[in-house]
């Protein structure tokens, strides 16, 4: 059913507030508004690898505090981003689902790469905050077809329904069902008391996770809407960046020079694949450009494992 005016100015505005977030620290000079600090500490801080992408968060990885100043700063300023980012979730899905049960699959169309971005950018923390089950995001098995294959749910569910069955008439319980589950993390997220370590290793995590993801075109397999993952990302990881980044600048200037420039990088290789709707469809996007995009996030997300390291958070 094509989508009336109205809905599409809904729409539009949706994806207008999105864009005007994702990746808005991209024109932000990459160095601290304050020169980092003369350290005594060797530049030459070694730490394992970036974290497995498949390797979930816990509370007891992510536990303890700092006496660091500059480090507990960042953190009172990424307490309230991570809560903006949950409350955000829940809107923004239920804005998607309420197309999905009003049966208008244009708008709903619309709508998924949107309702995904706040979940996106603080996913590595969901395990953290509330008690959410693969039911909302599970990755879809590759070739996943819901016929034969029971665990596909939860936004790829509804991204299967849209984009390869074009029927959402059966689509009312997992809208409900992704409703409810996404207001648990909405509910909890205000009440989430953050760590340096949760910061510092979900960072990480954001790029570790795109450096996995980009280089295949899975994680969005039949709407192609992977670019808006990244980006998500790649903004989270940003902004965590530039909170902390006069701690990681007096601990390890190198380092923090590095996951500077990184971050400049990264962002120049992805702007070419944003478009007046969001950001281009991923079938679209070459191997040799996907490539690129993983090497620009996997060195980020190596280099961004280092920090906590840097920082002496134990």
């Amino acid at each position: 059913m094509p989508s009336t005016p109205a809905r599409r100015r809904t729409a539009a505005a949706a994806v207008s507030i999105v864009l005007s977030t994702v990746l808005v620290l991209a024109g932000c000079s990459s160095s601290s508004d304050d020169p980092p600090a003369a350290s005594d500490r060797s530049s030459t801080t070694t730490t394992t690898p970036a974290r497995a992408a498949t390797d979930p968060l816990t509370t007891e990885a992510v536990a303890g505090t700092t006496k660091n100043t500059k480090v507990l700063e960042a953190l009172q300023a990424w307490g309230p981003y991570v809560q903006q980012q949950g409350n955000a979730v829940a809107i923004d899905v239920k804005r998607f689902t309420d197309a999905v049960r009003a049966g208008d699959i244009e708008l709903a169309k619309e709508l998924y790469p949107v309702s995904r971005q706040a979940w996106s950018r603080i996913e590595p923390l969901v395990p953290l905050i509330a008690d959410i089950g693969d039911v909302v995001a599970v990755r879809p098995p590759s070739g996943a077809d819901p016929a034969v294959d029971p665990e596909l749910t939860g936004w790829h569910q509804l991204e299967w329904d849209l984009w390869v069955a074009g029927d959402v008439s059966g689509s009312k319980a997992t809208a409900d069902q992704l409703d409810e589950e996404v207001a648990k993390l909405a509910a909890a997220v205000n009440n989430y008391l953050p760590t340096p370590l949760a910061m510092t290793e979900g960072n990480a995590q954001l790029m570790a996770w795109a450096a996995r993801d980009a280089p295949t075109g899975d994680a969005q397999p039949f709407s192609h809407t992977d670019v808006w993952d990244l980006a998500a990302r790649l903004d989270a990881a940003n902004a965590a960046r530039q909170m902390a980044r006069g701690a990681v600048g007096d601990a390890d200037p190198d380092l923090a020079a590095r996951i500077d420039t990184g971050f400049e990088k990264a962002i120049k290789a992805i702007e070419p694949y944003r478009t007046a709707e969001g950001w281009m469809l991923y079938d679209q996007v070459t191997e040799a450009q996907r490539a690129e995009l993983e090497q620009h996030f996997a060195a980020l997300a190596d280099d961004l494992a280092k920090v906590a390291g840097a920082l002496e958070l134990t």
